[in-house]
């Protein structure tokens, strides 16, 4: 049995990684401090919408399996899709940010874990442009008001970060194959549910800006191996830990096998603050069996990284022009 080589290599690389030294900083040998902050908000379907039995999962089958998305066939929708959510499993799923400062401008990268998640929705302002433009101003309120406290003197006020723009936030979704179907393709999710995602995932993004402090950078890369293809070997000379799934395409042989790992941390004591990790393999891993509302993979990673009050973040990246890359487990 292969081991979970995917979350090891991630916490062995996240343990490891160099000093950045990207903002401006003194001329000694110290490295630059940025201003470092994260957030995970749950994005859980209620029990009263998994009850209804119309809260979708993506990623298996053929559209929910219903004629109209309505009506049930017994035997006939199952065979086809009717992959709805009996429950959440562990700890669900969560809108996660992680926010990053020089102290001139503010980035903010932000994810969903759902299968997919669209800039706008017909059903309402919903989607990821909505979410970064209401984050944004939220941002600029508590900031104006920060600012307006300070020129009256109440107490002693700490610095405000940079309000980042709405180009600055960016949003997008894992893609697991265990999450909501918010791209409504096998079956969609209820509208109140899209607007839940909504105020969580701007939820996080505030919270992630109001949790800014200093911190030191450090980055890292491993590769993660392909199966058997010797130009993507794995760093640890072990289990390689991706399978493509065109390789017999000559057309689809370009993967993208490096785990990326930035991470933050206290400048004085060390302690890990914050982890962002880029992996780019399918959330696949409990297939198309499991009815339970989950993260896949991307969840019990965040478990093995959880060091001491921190917050881990994984990026799940699909690469245009690469192939499936499915994760071996």
């Amino acid at each position: 049995m292969r081991r979970p080589v995917v979350l090891l290599a991630a916490t062995a690389l996240a343990a490891g990684v160099v000093p950045m030294a990207l903002a401006e900083s003194d001329h000694s040998h110290r490295p630059a401090t940025y201003l470092v902050g994260g957030d995970a908000e749950s994005i859980n379907p209620s029990q009263s919408m998994l009850d209804a039995h119309d809260f979708f999962l993506g990623g298996y089958g053929f559209s929910s399996g219903r004629p109209a998305n309505t009506v049930d066939v017994p035997g006939a929708s199952s065979a086809i899709g009717d992959r709805y959510a009996t429950g959440i499993l562990a700890d669900g799923v969560h809108s996660r940010s992680f926010a990053v400062s020089d102290g001139a401008s503010t980035v903010v990268l932000s994810q969903i874990e759902s299968q997919g998640y669209f800039n706008t929705y017909k059903q309402g302002p919903f989607g990821e442009n909505e979410i970064r433009k209401d984050a944004s101003a939220q941002i600029a309120a508590e900031a104006a008001a920060a600012h307006a406290a300070a020129a009256k003197g109440h107490g002693k006020q700490k610095p405000v970060a940079p309000v980042p723009s709405p180009s600055q936030i960016v949003v997008d979704s894992n893609h697991s194959h265990g999450g909501p179907d918010t791209a409504g393709v096998w079956g969609g999710v209820p509208t109140a549910y899209l607007r839940y995602v909504h105020d969580q995932t701007v939820r996080s993004i505030v919270k992630a800006w109001e949790a800014l402090r200093p911190a030191v950078l450090s980055y890292g890369v491993a590769h993660a191996g392909v199966d058997g293809e010797a130009q993507y070997p794995p760093t640890d000379g072990a289990d390689w830990l991706l399978h493509n799934q065109f390789s017999y395409d000559p057309n689809n042989q370009t993967m993208d096998d490096e785990i990326r790992v930035l991470q933050a941390r206290d400048p004085g004591t060390g302690r890990v603050l914050d982890t962002y990790v880029n992996y780019s393999a399918h959330p696949t891993v409990l297939g198309g069996d499991n009815t339970r509302v989950t993260g896949d993979y991307v969840g019990r990673r965040r478990v093995q990284l959880r060091f001491p009050a921190s917050r881990p973040v994984h990026h799940h990246g699909a690469t245009p022009g690469i192939p499936r890359q499915q994760p071996f487990l």
